[in-house]
């Protein structure tokens, strides 16, 4: 088993004769350039497409440049990028144009993604689904404003369903109300690489502390020690990575050994949905050790 990963996951990191760890944590790189790396550059293509797709934007312009790709080129597979990474925003399979699966199961018929784009039609219907959510978001006008600040109502839609069930909750006498997240989306840009960047991290912790989150639940963000600051609301942690040790015990190791890797395993990881109250009481996917009122 081998096991890619940009994102920091702690101290220990799993061994074992069936399993190879390749962990990078530079802010520079991403799980699809480590793929690359380990394939000796096989598939460029595609890694410059994760790359894009993670907003890696200058790394990607760079690495193309030397991998020979023209600007033509580079701006296909940026866009290919977003609309992939786009598609992947949703809490349900309906939210999305195409279930990832189905995507997977079109992209991997070929070695280079310009290929795709000539032959298939999806990346072009996905994009044009993300510029239309962007113009509707730009036609939302503002409830209140003023010089300083404005407010604006955002819709029932699926982009901006879990804030305002945690909204209601708390409108209706919940007294605590945990958010698990499995996916934390625009929290990859935790830092400015430029003048005037927006750090999106910062912005979606305000929208989680504005409607009154007591405590958010994710797994395996780009930089533990970012999301703990950015965050004023209890946060909690969780690392893939146990469950692939789990994996890996299994595979080699004795009974007792398994029975610990089960108990290890976050059950998070397969078992929560994206919002619930008092999930340490009802879903047991907290750390070992841990405590939380109950919701």
């Amino acid at each position: 088993m081998r096991y890619f990963d940009h994102h920091a996951i702690g101290d220990e990191v799993p061994t074992g004769a069936l399993f190879e760890a390749m962990v990078d944590t530079a802010s520079d790189t991403c799980t699809s350039l480590l793929v690359d790396r380990r394939i000796a550059g096989a598939c460029h293509g595609w890694a410059l497409v994760g790359a894009y797709g993670d907003n890696l934007t200058g790394v990607a312009d760079r690495l193309a440049s030397d991998w020979g790709y023209g600007k033509g080129d580079r701006l296909r597979l940026r866009r290919m990028g977003e609309a992939i990474n786009y598609n992947a925003y949703g809490n349900h399979e309906p939210d999305v144009l195409i279930v990832p699966a189905r995507l997977y199961e079109i992209m991997v018929r070929y070695r280079d993604p310009r290929d795709m784009l000539a032959h298939e039609s999806v990346i072009d219907e996905i994009d044009a689904l993300r510029r239309q959510d962007v113009l509707r978001a730009l036609a939302i006008a503002p409830y209140t404003q003023d010089p300083r600040a404005s407010v604006l109502l955002l819709p029932d839609e699926p982009w901006s369903r879990l804030l305002m069930f945690i909204a209601t909750l708390r409108e209706h006498g919940a007294g605590r109300v945990s958010a698990v997240v499995p996916y934390l989306a625009y929290a990859r840009k935790d830092r400015r690489t430029q003048p005037y960047d927006p750090v999106s991290l910062r912005h979606v912790a305000r929208l989680f502390e504005a409607v009154e989150t007591d405590q958010l639940i994710t797994l395996e963000v780009h930089n533990v020690a970012a999301f703990q600051s950015a965050f004023r609301c209890q946060t909690v942690h969780l690392n893939a990575y146990h469950a692939f040790d789990a994996v890996a015990c299994r595979t080699h190791a004795g009974q007792r050994d398994r029975r610990r890797a089960r108990r290890r395993t976050p059950r998070a990881f397969i078992k929560c949905g994206w919002a619930c109250a008092g999930c340490a009481r009802h879903c047991g996917c907290l750390p070992p050790g841990y405590r939380s009122r109950p919701a």
